[in-house]
């Protein structure tokens, strides 16, 4: 499906994984010239619903790369019941996606949540309108298996998970699982993790109503500022 609009395919998670150091190399490359400094500064990770998988996977074992903390908005742990195929069709899919890695996903229906994934109506309307917006994306077999598979190998690590974590999620999201990031939340255990909670059906919380964006970034940017203090005490 190379080039055909609305296919999302990674042969393997660690496909998303090169782009990511990737793109780390090159902001602590930026940040370096920009300051002057011949150290790096400290390195935390946002993960935006799919993205937080490559964060978290990369926080918990590539530890040659040091990063400070995670922060997962609307984090793709468990997908929603309603956008896969009943079972046991999942299960007989993950059997073929070595054998037909590009092989497009059957029965999954995005389309359906994608005006709730924004939770402002406003955001919706502009994204149907942006070209470059697929409406009702297509995994193929091998994409799915590694979304589904690496957000399983997160949640089971939850008790070793080893940099703080700050999850934002909304309890109504209609496409990630919320429970799921909750139990995950409480397995990081309350000393390393921290939970807000949105009253929207939002599953992209930075395209949401204003006064829910600028309440978000104002609880990161405190948050970001208690775990550098809290750094410099320990150094």
């Amino acid at each position: 499906p190379r080039g055909i609009p609305g296919i999302m395919h990674v042969h393997s998670f660690d496909d998303l994984l090169e782009d990511l150091f990737a793109a780390i190399t090159w902001a602590q490359k930026e940040a370096m010239d920009i300051t002057g400094s011949d150290s790096s500064l400290p390195l935390y990770l946002f993960g935006e619903s799919f993205g937080l998988l490559a964060a978290a996977y990369a926080a918990d074992h590539h530890h040659d790369v040091d990063i400070k903390g995670v922060i997962a908005s609307g984090a793709v742990l468990k997908i929603a019941k309603g956008l896969l195929p009943p079972w046991p069709v999942p299960d007989i899919l993950a059997f073929l996606a070595p054998y037909y890695p590009r092989l497009v996903m059957p029965a999954t229906d995005f389309e359906t949540t994608f005006d709730g994934a924004f939770g402002d109506p406003a955001w919706a309307k502009t994204a149907r309108k942006d070209p470059k917006v697929t409406i009702n994306i297509r995994p193929t077999l091998a994409s799915a298996v590694a979304t589904l598979t690496t957000g399983q190998t997160i949640a089971a690590r939850a008790h070793a998970f080893p940099v703080p974590l700050l999850a934002l999620h909304g309890i109504h999201d209609s496409r990630v699982e919320y429970e799921a990031v909750q139990e995950f939340v409480d397995k990081v255990g309350p000393t390393k993790a921290t939970m807000i909670k949105v009253d929207t059906t939002g599953h992209q919380l930075f395209q949401d109503k204003p006064n829910v964006i600028q309440d978000l970034q104002k609880r990161i940017a405190d948050w970001l500022k208690k775990q550098m203090e809290m750094n410099e005490k320990k150094t």
